[in-house]
């Protein structure tokens, strides 16, 4: 259990490693970047609760992007999709993503407007035989 426990925060720390390398690693460093690496880091460790509520093997997908999601208005958002339980190593890597979408969305898109809303959902997708079935998600954003 030991080794484990080590292995995963190992992982924890390599990632916030290159979450820092990204932010801070450039000349000229200020607030917005210092402010900038603080919300990755909450958002990981918000991945990371998620994890906990089931033995840290897995995590649901709507309760992720929900989460991520909190600091913004809840009816700037439609979110939808089938249940759908992400395997631990991809819950920390979409939380970023979904984190970056919304910060970007933030500041010159959707959520810098009033009276917009953006749509997130998620469906299983026809595979075709030599794939088989996956998964696909679709971000948009709709005026209000």
């Amino acid at each position: 259990m030991t080794g484990e426990l080590n292995h995963r925060v190992k992982n924890v720390f390599a990632t916030v490693i290159a979450i820092s390398k990204q932010t801070l690693g450039r000349e000229g460093t200020g607030q917005d970047e210092v402010d900038a690496f603080r919300e990755r880091l909450t958002s990981m460790a918000k991945a990371h609760d998620l994890l906990t509520h089931r033995d840290w093997q897995r995590a649901d997908l709507s309760a992720l992007v929900r989460q991520v999601l909190e600091p913004y208005p809840a009816e700037c958002f439609e979110i939808e999709g089938i249940p759908v339980l992400l395997p631990q190593k991809a819950v920390v890597s979409f939380s970023l993503a979904i984190h970056e979408l919304a910060t970007n969305a933030a500041k010159y898109g959707a959520l810098s407007v009033a009276q917009r809303k953006i749509s997130i959902s998620w469906r299983l997708g026809d595979g075709d035989e030599r794939r088989g079935a996956g998964y696909r998600c679709m971000i948009s954003r709709r005026s209000g």
